[in-house]
């Protein structure tokens, strides 16, 4: 089985709002910038973005980045799936995005109306869309 990383623009957007947890994935800025190229090393140990220096970031998987939106932001990310009936029969996949403050009731919610071919790629976007629109500080 193959963990999903978040991408490397989602690493970024997670470095700057104060993620911080232990990854085993990195991505290095350098290659990035140079090579564009977007793949994970995977190490054998553990790092923490405050640990890796300004050549590297982590590079958690996406359930790890969902986790993370949980529990110190009381984000929650919930992939949907439809089907297409009418048309070509086929799956696709959405989004729903909620916020839930102290007391349990949700401040904000919103639906991504796009269709995603993978529940991968709309849980990416649900990051994206979060770190992005609902977390103003790092």
């Amino acid at each position: 089985m193959k963990d999903e990383y978040v991408k490397f623009g989602t690493a970024k957007l997670l470095k700057e709002k104060g993620f911080d947890w232990e990854c085993y994935g990195t991505y290095n800025i350098i290659e990035e910038v140079l090579m564009n190229e977007h793949s994970v090393t995977v190490v054998s140990h553990t790092n923490k973005n405050s640990t890796l220096g300004n050549a590297w970031i982590s590079a958690p998987t996406q359930q790890m980045a969902c986790r993370w939106l949980r529990e110190v932001h009381n984000i929650h990310i919930m992939p949907t799936i439809g089907c297409d009936v009418d048309r070509t029969p086929r799956i696709f996949y959405g989004i729903v995005i909620a916020l839930f403050n102290d007391y349990g009731n949700i401040d904000y919610r919103t639906t991504d109306e796009n269709e995603y071919d993978s529940p991968e790629e709309a849980i990416e976007a649900a990051l994206e869309y979060a770190l992005t629109n609902l977390i103003q500080y790092g």
